[in-house]
């Protein structure tokens, strides 16, 4: 989006309802603010997320490198910064523009990836990327969201 920017989405499924406020802060930072109400149709259902769930979050995409003509942009991103842990993820993302096509290639780990599909680079550095959270993985920010959670990056 271009500095300054400012866009909001709502998204009605059967397993959540989302809603979004994305603001282009610089021309290097994204952030959205989100909430989210799981299984909102049908709250006694099978599913990873617990039932009645209502996630308050924040995410930002930091732009690491311009597009230029031979070179895609670069960007970094961080899913569910501040919240209950349920949209985690994190993200590196390159994306390249041809006339009206944006082609995208990434890699993510957290809610972005299958189980076990592919070991986090980041535990050749420390085994301490190798568990995503302590505890229940739908505290890491509070009951409800809204505090950071350092310790599931």
């Amino acid at each position: 989006m271009s500095d300054g920017d400012l866009k909001a989405t709502i998204s009605y499924q059967d397993i959540a309802n989302i809603y979004n406020i994305t603001y282009q802060a610089t021309p290097w930072l994204e952030s959205t603010f989100r909430y989210t109400i799981f299984n909102p149709s049908n709250p006694i259902r099978n599913s990873s997320i617990p039932d009645g769930l209502n996630d308050r979050s924040y995410s930002v995409k930091i732009k690491l490198v311009n597009e230029r003509q031979y070179i895609p942009q670069l960007a970094i991103g961080i899913k569910d910064l501040l919240g209950t842990g349920a949209w985690s993820s994190e993200y590196l993302v390159a994306s390249k523009k041809f006339d009206n096509l944006d082609l995208s290639l990434g890699i993510g780990w957290g809610r972005l990836s299958e189980e076990g599909t592919i070991k986090n680079p980041l535990t050749y550095f420390s085994d301490n990327f190798s568990n995503r959270y302590e505890g229940n993985p739908f505290s890491a920010g509070g009951k409800y969201g809204g505090k950071l959670r350092t310790n599931s990056f």
